[in-house]
């Protein structure tokens, strides 16, 4: 009537849950505070929220520059939002720039939103999504 779990069973539950923490880890963004300044670069190969200062490229999947964030240097992103400041290059699929952001360098973008009010010095070239096929 009652079976016996056995140790593959035991192993499947284990790396189940594993999978279940890593995933629920990579939904919850890091964050870089409003007192904390970075020098460097930083990349995060999930979701990013900078408060504070990057002095330095950054990387990451998604990314969003809080009202009174700087960050000085390369950006590369598949999701960007901004609401701070940039100064620096941006290479980004999806971006879109609220009314209280400004960007001094180039954007490099295939879909982009800017809000009435943003500040943009640079070009906005165009970039394709690629083909799968």
């Amino acid at each position: 009537m009652f079976s016996k779990i056995d140790k593959g069973d035991e192993l499947l539950a284990e790396r189940i849950e594993a999978v279940r923490r890593r995933t629920e880890s990579e939904r919850r963004p890091s964050i870089i505070g409003a007192a904390t300044t970075v020098y460097g670069d930083v990349e995060c190969v999930s979701a990013l929220q900078v408060f504070g200062v990057v002095e330095g490229d950054v990387r990451s999947r998604d990314l969003v520059v809080e009202f009174g964030a700087h960050i000085e240097g390369r950006v590369f992103a598949e999701r960007l939002l901004v609401y701070g400041s940039i100064y620096g290059s941006v290479t980004a699929t999806d971006i879109g720039i609220e009314a209280s952001a400004r960007i001094l360098g180039n954007i490099t973008h295939n879909s982009l939103m800017i809000a009435p009010g943003a500040f943009l010095e640079g070009r906005r070239p165009w970039r394709p999504r690629p083909v799968i096929g």
